[in-house]
């Protein structure tokens, strides 16, 4: 079927979109009735343009009803378009082509906006890197700054779930175009028991066969572990100064490209002197819902943003005097209230600093352990804390920040108790909280530390300690040490996740260190031996020593607002 004929709607399939290097690419058209010239959103996506982002918006359909145009294109060599898919590669020129193309059709009267999220994010940042004529809008969720760090990389190690099963998804859709049913039979036994793709060593070696004819590129992520030029290259946040769009950015507070979205809007908004807007819901990367993993963030959770989009697009392609440019821009949910606050800027300005510093009485080992959060240096003569990191043996991921879908991937908010009864978890608590608390921002941990090994990696994560004991993780990090200085003690700094979250009266802040957090992020090998090239034998057990005496402070520093 080429045009679909229905009340209000007129859809037109597989209409032919031509590159300037002559690559053909499919589209879908979705249009209102009327014989008139409509503004356009336009989506560009991998994942199929018949399914169009469905874990996040509502059909195209619907933004037909509101008065719009809707463009959705598979991009270069994904399900319909012709050619061959690299990510990243493509997304700029092929999205100015399809911006000019969409410009000469007579429906359109050259006002354009796009969004989508995740790669559809991806394809507005990138496209709009040469800011092409007819690009008014655009709304990019939860979608990277740059392609190595928060996305990639975090901080010196592999996102493990994410990049693995990520590249299991692409490589089976490229399969199943290329008619490959025995790839495609091995790719679904991972993805229905992920723990045994995320396990297998050495990782370059992993699907091998299948990945380097379906999914070539992911070699190319392993052989670029630092942020070189390759990834310059594709890197949104280089071209900044050349972007200019009217942007809403939509992120999660438990969506691994959290940063990357917060970077763009404060990239854009110092950049571009069009106006930019920041929403962080409670989500993880998807569906957008008041469930989210084992929490229910209540009716004020739920995804609005559709109705948000329009408002949008409304006051920017069809001028409608709507004021959204006179409310303050940020639009954060606060977890704990459960309820949005605006901001009229990020970082807040008006914030506190709640110092909390650790110590113990005999052990913080577990939750068996005595580890504390103190408003003041301990005088105890106790300074030191010691685990050991064992990558045979690696901390589970429980939630997180992975992505894309928490049957693969480690998302969400979780009880973190089954991995605190272990001894190579150290558990740090404040007091019962006399009056709520509520931290807004970047939480900061400052160690001082010494390991055993030429390198290593450290991990922590912010908790919300509930009456009943209930743990849920709010903020997390991790760390690769490349220099660990020959044994001797050294102070290190870890930026966790940024959050917003009321620890509520009655409840305890907890902060929990350790140095594995697997799969969401590979194992250091803790030898000499590069982690993608390890085998098991290649395995170092690493002991780790947190201080925390009066030589030695270590602290956490949490940015507190009163609401």
């Amino acid at each position: 079927m080429k045009k679909w004929s229905l009340p209000n709607i007129n859809i037109l399939y597989d209409q032919l979109v031509k590159m300037r290097d002559g690559v053909d690419l499919l589209c879908d058209v979705y249009l209102p009735k009327e014989e008139l010239t409509f503004s356009t959103l336009l989506i560009r996506t991998p994942y199929n343009k018949d399914d169009v982002f469905n874990q996040g918006y509502a059909h195209p359909s619907w933004y037909v009803s509101k008065g719009y145009a809707i463009v959705c294109q598979d991009v270069r060599g994904r399900w319909e378009s012709n050619g061959k898919f690299y990510p990243f590669l493509n997304e700029c020129s092929d999205g100015h082509d399809t911006i000019n193309w969409i410009n000469n059709q007579p429906w359109s009267n050259g006002k354009i906006g796009m969004y989508g999220f995740s790669y559809g994010g991806t394809t507005q940042m990138l496209t709009a890197k040469n800011n092409p004529n007819g690009l008014v809008a655009a709304a990019p969720g939860m979608t990277g700054s740059n392609y190595f760090n928060d996305w990639t990389y975090n901080n010196g190690t592999l996102n493990l779930a994410f990049i693995q099963s990520w590249a299991v998804d692409l490589a089976k859709d490229e399969a199943i175009r290329m008619g490959d049913q025995k790839a495609v039979n091995k790719f679904n036994k991972y993805q229905s028991n992920p723990i045994n793709l995320y396990s297998q060593l050495p990782i370059r070696k992993t699907l091998k066969q299948e990945f380097s004819k379906y999914a070539p590129y992911l070699n190319d992520w392993y052989d670029h572990q630092i942020y070189d030029e390759y990834w310059k290259q594709f890197s949104p946040k280089e071209h900044y100064e050349s972007m200019n769009f009217h942007g809403l950015h939509i992120a999660g507070w438990y969506d691994i490209f959290l940063k990357g979205t917060i970077e763009n809007y404060v990239g854009l908004k110092k950049a571009s002197d069009k106006h930019q807007m920041l929403v962080i819901g409670p989500w993880y990367h998807m569906p957008w819902s008041q469930y989210v993993g084992e929490v229910d963030f209540g009716n004020d959770a739920k995804n609005n943003i559709d109705i948000l989009q329009v408002r949008f697009f409304d006051r920017w392609l069809n001028n409608i005097e709507n004021n959204i440019e006179k409310e303050d821009p940020i639009h954060l949910f606060v977890m704990g209230i459960n309820k949005w606050e605006t901001f009229s800027d990020w970082p807040l300005k008006k914030v506190g600093v709640q110092k909390l510093f650790l110590a113990k009485d005999q052990f913080a080992n577990s939750l068996n352990g005595s580890g504390k959060l103190l408003k003041t240096p301990s005088n105890s003569k106790n300074i030191y804390d010691s685990y050991p990191v064992n990558p045979h043996n690696p901390v589970s991921s429980l939630g997180g920040r992975s992505c894309c879908v928490d049957t693969i991937s480690p998302m969400g908010p979780k009880d973190q108790r089954p991995v605190e009864m272990r001894n190579d978890v150290l558990i740090y608590d404040s007091n019962l909280l006399g009056e709520k608390i509520t931290c807004i921002g970047e939480p900061e941990i400052t160690l001082h530390f010494a390991c055993n090994t030429v390198t290593t990696d450290i991990t922590a994560k912010l908790i919300d300690v509930f009456p009943s004991g209930k743990s849920i993780n709010i903020s997390d990090g991790i760390l690769r040490i490349n220099k660990t200085h020959s044994g001797e003690i050294f102070k290190i700094n870890l930026k966790l996740s940024p959050t917003a979250n009321c620890f509520a009266k009655g409840h305890k802040i907890r902060i929990e260190i350790a140095g594995t957090n697997f799969p969401m992020n590979e194992r250091n090998t803790n030898s000499k031996v590069n982690s993608f090239s390890a085998a098991s034998k290649d395995f170092k057990i690493s002991t780790h020593f947190i201080f925390h005496g009066s030589n030695y402070l270590s602290f956490v520093e949490l940015p507190v607002v009163n609401l």
